[in-house]
């Protein structure tokens, strides 16, 4: 794997697909949770190697949706709605409503994911050993 930082900052790809069933008009956010690579770490976006023996230095792992890399520890806002929900005071009752039923936003009732990660160089110098991600 050092050879392949020799001349670029990302190597490697990995894809996976994370499909989600919901109710139409569902808000959809996530949050990557890792720790952080130090380093050259643009927009914290790259996730620090799980310690041990033998692991690789200078690199971490991003990972990315649709070609763009994901912020670390940050809540991330993918489908919005424009559902309201109104509380009665005094009432154990509510109900929501869409604010433009002509156009509701948020999620379809399959909403697909396309996910990516690639190793990214971190440090000045790569040096060889296990690629051991995160989690």
């Amino acid at each position: 794997m050092p050879a392949s930082f020799n001349t670029a900052t990302k190597v490697g790809s990995a894809r996976q697909s994370l499909t989600l069933s919901c109710e139409p008009g569902t808000n959809v956010s996530m949050r990557v949770a890792a720790a952080q690579a130090s380093g050259d770490n643009p927009g914290n976006t790259v996730m620090a190697l799980t310690a041990g023996e033998n692991v690789a230095t200078g690199v971490g792992v991003q990972l990315n949706m649709d070609g763009e890399a994901l912020p670390l520890n940050t809540d991330i806002s993918l489908y919005t709605s424009s559902r309201t929900t109104v509380t009665n005071s005094g009432a154990d009752a509510s109900y929501s409503y869409f604010t433009n039923p002509d156009s509701p936003g948020g999620a379809a009732a399959m909403q697909t994911l396309a996910l990516s990660t690639n190793y990214y160089r971190t440090g000045s110098a790569v040096t060889a050993g296990q690629p051991t991600p995160p989690g």
